[in-house]
């Protein structure tokens, strides 16, 4: 058998529940509280600065403590004022290229981001180790470089810099060198290929055809126009040099009588 509840008894079994609750919870806050302010007027609040409750008279409760709130973070340090330096390289699709960098004497960290909103936060995760940053296909118009940076572990506040990129001018194109290959010397190899045994061997015998040629070589003819001839006497000798080839070359000895070595005396004083 099914048990229908009527409207009546629901909104009875609410209320129930609800005074229900108030005696759980009300009833056990205001009993924990109830000896905290007795001599002020009763618990008014609770101070969660200090962690102690407040009672009607402004006084502070001697003798009962609440939830005390944790102090707030210690505020992020300041990032350095550092000017910043950048140029643009033009790319083919309308865009530049753009490299920044900052001039920090004392690089770090950093966590950077470039967009059209100024001071807003890169994020917490870490962008360059330098302070040199490059953004890649970026339009003309004016940018925003918005970073932070590593101070002792801790992420500075944020600062940031006017980036104006420029009307986009199309880039000159670079001619690209075309190599002319370097032509190649004609070498006689008739001699190149032979070995240098056969070189030496050839110049071996070259030596020894010349020494033959040398060797075989017929006497060369005399330069004066005398001839032997014996028969020949002083009187039919012209010169002194003739009647000395007679004696000496010939083996006239006729042409010297006395013996004295020298021949036709009447030519030859």
């Amino acid at each position: 058998m099914k048990t229908i509840i009527s409207f009546s008894n629901l909104i009875r079994l609410l209320t129930l529940t609800l005074i229900l609750a108030f005696f759980l919870f009300g009833t056990n806050k205001a009993l924990a509280t109830s000896g905290c302010c007795s001599w002020h007027g009763g618990v008014a609040y609770c101070d969660s600065s200090v962690g102690t409750y407040v009672c009607n008279d402004g006084t502070y409760s001697p003798s009962c403590g609440c939830y005390r709130a944790p102090p707030p973070p210690p505020p992020p340090p300041q990032f350095p004022k550092i000017n910043a330096s950048w140029n643009s390289l033009a790319n083919t699709n309308g865009t530049y290229d753009i490299s920044i960098v900052l001039n920090d004497n004392s690089p770090t960290r950093y966590s950077v981001t470039l967009n059209k909103v100024p001071r807003s936060d890169p994020g917490p995760l870490v962008d360059y180790t330098s302070p040199s940053f490059a953004f890649k296909n970026v339009y003309p118009g004016t940018w925003y470089l918005n970073a932070k940076k590593d101070i002792n572990n801790v992420w500075s506040t944020v600062s940031y810099w006017t980036i104006i990129v420029p009307a986009w001018v199309a880039p000159t194109p670079t001619s690209t060198p075309i190599d002319t290959p370097t032509p190649t010397p004609i070498i006689d190899t008739s001699t190149n290929k032979k070995s240098q045994i056969i070189l030496f061997f050839e110049w071996l015998f070259g030596l020894v055809s010349n020494k033959n040629a040398i060797v075989s070589a017929p006497a060369p003819t005399p330069t004066h126009p005398y001839t032997c001839n014996c028969a020949k006497t002083c009187t039919q000798i012209s010169t002194c040099a003739e009647a000395y080839y007679q004696l000496d070359n010939c083996g006239c000895s006729i042409r010297d009588g006395d013996n004295d070595g020298i021949p036709c005396e009447n030519l030859c004083r």
